[in-house]
């Protein structure tokens, strides 16, 4: 879920959703999209303890249902105890720019199989005048009254799988 801000304000473009009947209401809603991508995952401090040290890089696709490629890319550091609780943090690169991302979930295993589920959640920051967005849709005078610096925060729920260790 992308929350009100100029990220969603593109989003809702690509869908013409950006009438004036959104603007009686103030900005333009948040809006949704779907996520695919990969985690990679190295452990740190692994001592045999209840605790273990993980670095992780997650590479997302997002927008595909709307014809639109919204590459982010985050690097995390984090711990997951033995019981399956982690929880990571770090920055992340997207084209809104660079943010920080806070990430936490449960990691179900059966046997060789790992299936982590997770709740990650970017805040919304001031986006700086020129973003990545930019020049990517055609912006008239009447966008350029309802366009926003913030670029609103993003919630990604997550499921994945992996055969492996914990």
């Amino acid at each position: 879920m992308v929350g009100d801000g100029s990220t969603s304000q593109f989003l809702n473009r690509v869908h013409e959703m950006d009438s004036l009947q959104y603007i009686e209401f103030g900005n333009l809603p948040f809006t949704w999209t779907t996520q695919y991508g990969w985690q990679f995952e190295t452990r740190f401090a692994d001592t045999g303890g209840p605790i273990v040290g993980l670095v992780e890089w997650v590479v997302l696709v997002a927008g595909m249902e709307k014809g639109l490629i919204l590459p982010s890319l985050s690097s995390l550091v984090g711990v997951r105890g033995e019981s399956g609780f982690e929880f990571a943090t770090g920055p992340n690169l997207s084209p809104t720019g660079l943010s920080f991302v806070f990430a936490a979930g449960f990691n179900y295993t059966k046997g060789d199989l790992n299936m982590p589920i997770n709740i990650a959640f970017v805040p919304d920051k001031m986006g700086p005048k020129e973003s990545g967005l930019d020049g990517i849709v055609d912006i008239n005078d009447y966008f350029n009254v309802v366009r926003m610096r913030e670029t609103g925060y993003r919630l990604t729920i997550s499921v994945g799988f992996n055969l492996g260790a914990k």
